[in-house]
C-alpha cells in the first residue's frame, strides 16, 4: 500500500518559474499566439483545444484556427482553459501537432483566473510586440 501512495505523489506537476521572457525563451517555442478558446475536446489522456488566433507572434501557420493539445490531467501539467477565454499560448510542434502545458509561458488573460498575473502578461506582450516590430 505504501508503494502506491509514493507512486501517486510522483504524478504531481511541478514547474520552474519561467522568469522574465528573453530571446532564449522566445526561440525555444515553435508557436506563440494570443487567441480565444473556441472549443475543447477532452480525451482520456489528452485534451484538444481549438484556438481562434487574434494575434500571431511566432510560427509558421496560415490558418486563423489552431489545434493545441495538452494533457487532460493536472498532475501531468495540462492547461485548463474555458471556452470563450483569451489565452497567450506558447507551444511546440511535434510532427503536425502543437502542444503546450503549464510549464511553458502559456497563460490565461482572464482577469478573474486564480493564476492571472497582470505584470507578467504586460511584460510578455511588450516583448512580443517589440519582436514583431523588429521583423
Amino acid at each position: 500500500m505504501l508503494f502506491t501512495l509514493i507512486s501517486l505523489e510522483g504524478l504531481c506537476c511541478s514547474c520552474m518559474d519561467p522568469g522574465k521572457i528573453n530571446d532564449e525563451q522566445y526561440n525555444s517555442y515553435d508557436l506563440i499566439v494570443k487567441g480565444k478558446i473556441e472549443k475543447i475536446e477532452n480525451g482520456e489522456w489528452t485534451r484538444t483545444i481549438y484556438v481562434r488566433i487574434e494575434k500571431k507572434y511566432k510560427g509558421d501557420l496560415d490558418s486563423k484556427l489552431v489545434e493545441i493539445s495538452s494533457s487532460s490531467e493536472s498532475g501531468m501539467c495540462g492547461i485548463f482553459p474555458e471556452t470563450g477565454e483569451t489565452w497567450l499560448i506558447y507551444a511546440n510542434k511535434s510532427e503536425n501537432t502543437y502542444s503546450t502545458n503549464m510549464c511553458t509561458r502559456t497563460k490565461t488573460l482572464n482577469k478573474e483566473a486564480w493564476n492571472y498575473n497582470q505584470e507578467e502578461i504586460k511584460k510578455d506582450l511588450a516583448y512580443l510586440e517589440n519582436k514583431l516590430e523588429i521583423k
